[in-house]
């Protein structure tokens, strides 16, 4: 009996014994856990900002002439994507930096990232002011660009733009396809030439206000002689007599066709009498009829009806002129375009030379170019583009 109640005192004694042991060791324990846990978040902080960092410098050294001034980058937002989920508030945005003094290709791309890293263990934050700054740098050899780049280059002298203004042609007597051949000849858009529809036969109305010819303000053409190459014409045709097929039918209206039309145009008419010259007289099919003469009865070409034995005679005149090419509009390339898409905007906009680039071997941005954006100039003509700013 003496015995169970010794050895019930001692399991009583060790039990009390451990709570006590416990209860000085729990806070220790505790305290160990939530560090690990601190020092846990801390590490995976400090290999992320080390990543975003090399990142970072890497973009910097493939992308050595970007504006880093510019917070919308994609320098900044590689930055921030590695950032995501890092327990650690970045401060920046921060630029690279170039420890060389130069961006050229052999030069150091470097990149120095900060962030504050909060504690939660609550001795730690005490110790430490409640927070951690860390710091993570990369440095990467630029990989792009040219060997001892020059600061600048001196670009060549821009040529003159093009001449926009075009000599407004003489409408007198022709007929509409006639008007059209003018307008094309003196180097305007065939687009921006409007007519009633009507047969290119009828005579244009050539009044003091018809055709009415609409020039952009301040195109820096003569008023009344000149226009811009896009200005627009607007023309009215003559109304035909009433015919009386077969007996009387309208005579076509030739001035201003060339020969070959004008052939298959008298043609097409019906008219049995005989054109001169004829189709087999060795002209130039390719001349123009100046005037025309209709027998035994003159006639208002485009209005008035005639037999259809009438003969017509036709007045040569030189073949109209080759129109001067349109222009084309040189691009802003300095608004975000890299040397490897420049050609192929270059040609997109009809120019049909090929750009010189001044720079290095890498895809890089361009700074500089010799024509000035949003200029019209001949399509032939040619074009520098530049990795620096040139100088003027």
């Amino acid at each position: 009996m003496f015995r169970v109640r010794a050895n019930h005192h001692r399991q009583r004694s060790r039990v009390g014994q451990a709570l006590v042991e416990t209860a000085l060791l729990l806070p220790i324990l505790l305290i160990l856990l939530v560090g690990a846990v601190d020092l846990g978040r801390a590490f995976f902080g400090w290999v992320n900002l080390h990543q975003a960092a090399r990142v970072a410098a890497n973009y910097a050294a493939t992308h050595p002439q970007d504006d880093y001034s510019n917070s919308g980058l994609e320098y900044y937002e590689l930055i921030e994507r590695e950032a995501v989920g890092i327990n650690c508030g970045l401060e920046g945005p921060v630029p690279p930096t170039w420890p060389d003094g130069t961006r050229a290709l052999g030069d150091r791309a470097r990149a120095e990232l900060t962030c504050v890293f909060d504690l939660i263990t609550p001795i730690a934050a005490q110790l430490l002011d409640g927070a951690v700054t860390m710091r993570a740098e990369a440095t990467f050899p630029i990989r792009q660009g040219c060997i001892d780049c020059p600061p600048a280059s001196t670009p060549p002298p821009a040529p003159e733009p093009a001449d926009l203004c075009r000599t407004i042609p003489t409408w007198t007597g022709l007929s509409l396809a006639g008007a059209q051949n003018a307008w094309l000849s003196a180097g305007f858009l065939l687009e921006n030439f409007t007519a009633p529809p009507a047969p290119g036969t009828a005579s244009i109305v050539t009044s003091a206000s018809e055709p009415s010819v609409v020039d952009e303000a301040d195109s820096g053409c003569t008023a009344g002689v000149e226009a811009i190459y896009r200005a627009t014409v607007s023309v009215s045709v003559m109304p035909a007599d009433p015919e009386s097929p077969p007996t009387c039918i309208t005579v076509p209206n030739l001035r201003g066709q060339t020969l070959e039309d004008a052939w298959k145009a008298w043609d097409d008419a019906n008219f049995t009498g005989a054109i001169t010259p004829a189709a087999d007289s060795g002209e130039n099919p390719l001349a123009t009829v100046s005037d025309q003469t209709t027998t035994p009865t003159e006639s208002t070409a485009g209005v008035s009806c005639a037999p259809t034995d009438t003969e017509i005679t036709l007045d040569i005149g030189a073949p109209w002129a080759v129109p001067p090419p349109p222009p084309c509009t040189v691009p802003s390339f300095t608004e975000g375009v890299r040397k490897n898409d420049a050609q192929a905007l270059w040609t997109q906009e009809h120019f049909t030379s090929d750009v010189t680039l001044i720079g290095g071997s890498g895809n890089w941005l361009i700074k500089g170019q010799s024509l000035v954006g949003g200029v019209e100039h001949h399509c032939s003509v040619d074009i520098t583009l530049y990795e620096v700013e040139p100088t003027p």
